[in-house]
């Protein structure tokens, strides 16, 4: 997704967040924020701004305490972290939980999404939003809606150069849709959770994944196990950024 339009995204939900606070509210809220993925992620590194832009343009009522690296649960476990309360605010994989958001799972057929920018606007579309997506994440309130860039196919020892290549190959997958796909390809999809990629690489236990670059490279640090890559573009996964919904009413109590 282009800087510039995920950068007014990030602004537009702490502005929006902010909007919603009463301006003669003086109570003081410290916000635990949940996330599954080191804080050299990019996406965290957006974290770390909303929060201290919030914190600042709050005048100190709002603080942050943030659990990166999957610190508070494991990564499948976020969605229940923020709506149980536990964390106030989380980001969550769809896909960590399949068949929990299939309205929501549905961007992440193969081919559908041509770019991170274009599965974001989707999923913040106002209409969609309200109509369908929203409804699907019950008990927490959506502030953000995203996807990765496209994803392709990394192997450790054989290069994927046509199809006949995934015959027998066992690939790790990131959503039902994905497995389906590979399967179809004649590959072995085999369902491994994304922050134990690196592990499942390593002993052999998978041939290879499917993530984006971003994920290879900087989240899970792949990049030293990890030999071959094809290049297919072929899907996205999608998030959320919600706060627990009796918090929002708590701190937007007028």
């Amino acid at each position: 997704m282009r800087r510039s339009a995920f950068l007014s995204l990030v602004a537009g939900s702490a502005l929006g967040l902010l909007a919603a606070i009463p301006a003669q509210a003086q109570q003081k809220f410290e916000i635990k924020l949940a996330y599954f993925v080191g804080d050299q992620h990019a996406f965290s590194q957006w974290l770390i701004k909303w929060s201290d832009a919030l914190e600042k343009e709050s005048n100190g009522r709002l603080t942050f305490k943030r659990f990166p690296g999957a610190q508070m649960g494991p990564m499948a476990q976020h969605y229940d972290l923020v709506r149980t309360g536990q964390a106030d605010v989380a980001w969550y994989l769809h896909g960590a939980t399949p068949g929990r958001f299939p309205l929501v799972e549905i961007i992440q057929l193969p081919y559908l999404t041509g770019s991170a920018e274009i599965g974001t606007k989707v999923l913040n579309d106002p209409e969609l939003r309200a109509k369908y997506l929203d409804a699907e994440q019950r008990g927490v309130k959506t502030l953000l809606m995203m996807t990765h860039q496209p994803g392709n196919l990394f192997t450790t020892k054989v290069p994927v150069r046509k199809v006949d290549d995934l015959k027998g190959l066992r690939i790790r997958f990131a959503s039902p849709t994905i497995r389906d796909y590979l399967a179809a390809l004649g590959a072995t999809p085999v369902g491994v959770i994304a922050t134990e990629q690196a592990e499942q690489l390593q002993k052999g236990t998978i041939d290879g994944t499917v993530i984006d670059y971003g994920g290879a490279g900087i989240a899970f640090k792949l990049g030293g196990i990890l030999k071959h890559s094809t290049e297919m573009y072929s899907f996205v996964s999608s998030f959320s950024v919600a706060m627990n919904q009796d918090f929002w009413n708590k701190i937007c109590r007028r």
